[in-house]
């Protein structure tokens, strides 16, 4: 058993073609930019949707409220402001539910994700979940923040079909400090899959300010210097997240901080592609 978020499906920006993203609750991270931050807590939790609320007083009349609220109580609020953001699932469970959409991954090339949060923070869930669909035959991609033991990398490597890597801040301070972390593990795992020719996408929000000045020269160096150059996504902060945390009490750390300019994405990509790196802008 293990604690999920969400299940999305026909994503498209998770790993080739249409796939099902099983995101899982919890994440040793607390990034500034996070855009799933009811994801990082790997308890279940309330998500209050303030902008739903009637005011009709009820749920403070509740006991059930208190720790973790009745399911069935939070149908009964009359304006949908009351949500729970995780539940318990068996892999059996998931891969029911992912399978349901396996003629999109036949005609497209696509499988499931398992993102999170960290994926890795449930690691022996994340295991059984990728046994199962190996079972199934259904194509398995892990995205990572990479910050994990590397024992825990090494017992299911064999089992992933592509490593969705992210790369946030190549210098560990800076790394602490935005993602409440530092990355010298993070390299470390990123370093060992490229020696063992796993296969791995490297991600890199582009989050204006903190990481897309001299970091971008550094990250390209360092990515340099791998047993192989694995192609790259770049992905400019947006704020859609903003909002929610207020849902589930967090403070947004990237107020009024505004998305990257194209000019600003492009003159990126370009130091990525002039040292011969593949480069897409996007998922």
């Amino acid at each position: 058993m293990g604690t999920v978020l969400n299940i999305m499906k026909f994503a498209v920006h998770d790993g080739p073609g249409i796939r099902v993203t099983v995101f899982l609750k919890g994440c040793p991270l607390s990034c500034f930019w996070c855009h799933n931050p009811e994801g990082i807590s790997p308890q279940i939790e309330l998500l209050f949707y303030q902008e739903r609320c009637l005011d009709c007083g009820r749920c403070r009349k509740s006991p059930a409220l208190e720790l973790i609220p009745d399911p069935a109580y939070i149908k009964t609020c009359p304006g949908g402001a009351l949500a729970m953001a995780g539940r318990e699932m068996s892999a059996k469970d998931v891969l029911d539910e992912v399978e349901k959409d396996s003629v999109f991954f036949a005609e497209s090339g696509g499988g499931v994700t398992f993102s999170g949060g960290e994926p890795l923070l449930q690691a022996d869930f994340l295991s059984e979940l990728l046994r199962e669909a190996q079972r199934r035959d259904i194509h398995r991609v892990v995205d990572t923040s990479g910050y994990a033991p590397q024992e825990e990398l090494e017992k299911i490597a064999n089992l992933v079909d592509l490593w969705l890597f992210d790369l946030k801040h190549i210098d560990n301070e800076a790394h602490q400090f935005y993602s409440g972390v530092g990355n010298r593990q993070i390299l470390a795992n990123l370093r060992w899959l490229c020696q063992n020719n796993y296969p791995v996408n490297i991600r890199i929000p582009l989050i204006p300010g903190v990481n897309d000045g001299q970091n971008i020269i550094a990250t390209r160096d360092f990515l340099k210097t791998l047993a192989y150059q694995p192609p790259l996504n770049l992905l400019p902060f947006h704020k859609i997240g903003g909002d929610k945390y207020k849902r589930c009490g967090r403070i947004w750390r990237m107020d009024g901080v505004e998305p990257p300019g194209e000019g600003d994405v492009r003159r990126i990509a370009a130091v990525f592609k002039e040292a011969g790196f593949e480069v897409k802008i996007g998922g």
